[in-house]
């Protein structure tokens, strides 16, 4: 992740979801409204606009804010991620009314007014630029990592859980000794908690095609998760579990991100989850939706079915 985009419509928090991407990546930041725009509220040619863009796009290291539609598909050919904040149109107007008459990083002036024509660009961005966004990112996604946020929420939680990595390692327990500390943290939080039998906690799923996510605080198992194949295309993760003392530090946040990764990586497009019930704000965070179509699977707790589509879908 060395070469970014960050689109969304306007009043999304584009801006500061970047700089907080730059505070914690260290990767310089570029704005497209600083580009593009002038101190008088004039703007540069477009030639010139295209000059300073290419000049960014040469190096080896960026964060690039903005739409700009007309260039958004140059982009896509040298960035290897994109973060799209997708929020409703409300949040949007919100947002760009709430930072009305502030000092902004981004843009060269102070907004007076909330202008009726940016509020309309606002309202029709849904049906004037999302079909064209949508398109470009479905033709560039296979070799493209798109990562999609729905609430400022699910972007808040990305950001925590990438800094948790500062301080805890993350690692795919493949070895033996690794699977040790999974199974030690779901002995410990799960089957002491709650009374379960081994028997219940460890089932026909573990085993050797079953994967296995664990972090480690120093050398000190904390959390853990585990992933299976359910089908064609389709994976499920279950058995979440942090230690009490590593709990509301965003552990299972930060497994169940390594478990996705790990999954998308090896080119599966769908996770489905059977979410203990109570637990269901937690994944939803982190952008996972109910289907009642189908039934959870039965366990020792009620759960519901919830899923998440990883590989970038059309909406």
């Amino acid at each position: 992740m060395d070469k970014i985009i960050v689109i969304g419509c306007p009043g999304a928090g584009k801006s500061t979801f970047a700089r907080e991407l730059r505070d914690l990546t260290g990767l310089p930041l570029i704005y497209l409204d600083r580009l593009w725009h002038k101190e008088d509220r004039t703007t540069v040619t477009r030639e010139w606009f295209d000059a300073s863009l290419a000049k960014v796009l040469a190096g080896d290291k960026w964060i690039i804010d903005g739409n700009y539609i007309r260039t958004l598909e140059t982009r896509l050919q040298h960035c290897d991620t994109v973060f799209f904040l997708n929020y409703p149109t409300e949040l949007c107007l919100e947002g760009a009314a709430a930072r009305i008459g502030t000092v902004r990083e981004d843009l060269p002036w102070v907004e007076e007014d909330f202008a009726p024509e940016f509020r309309q660009w606002i309202l029709d961005f849904s049906h004037d630029q999302m079909p064209g966004i949508c398109e470009l990112l479905e033709r560039y996604s296979a070799g493209v990592d798109v990562i999609m946020f729905h609430s400022r929420e699910e972007a808040s939680d990305w950001l925590k859980t990438e800094k948790l990595k500062q301080r805890f390692r993350v690692l795919h327990a493949d070895e033996e000794f690794q699977r040790a500390g999974a199974y030690y943290v779901r002995i410990q939080a799960m089957a002491k908690a709650y009374h379960i039998t081994l028997r219940e906690e460890f089932d026909e799923i573990d085993g050797p095609d079953c994967h296995y996510v664990l972090a480690l605080d120093d050398d000190f198992p904390a959390a853990t998760c585990r992933w299976f194949e359910t089908g064609t295309g389709t994976v499920e993760i279950g058995r979440v579990v942090v230690l009490p003392e590593y709990r509301g530090m965003h552990l299972g946040s930060l497994v169940m991100r390594e478990a996705e990764s790990w999954i998308k990586q090896d080119g599966y497009q769908k996770i489905v989850i059977s979410c203990r019930k109570g637990c269901e704000p937690f994944y939803e965070k982190l952008g996972y939706k109910y289907n009642d179509s189908f039934q959870a699977h039965r366990s020792t707790f009620d759960c519901v079915y919830m899923e998440k589509y990883i590989k970038y879908k059309k909406i």
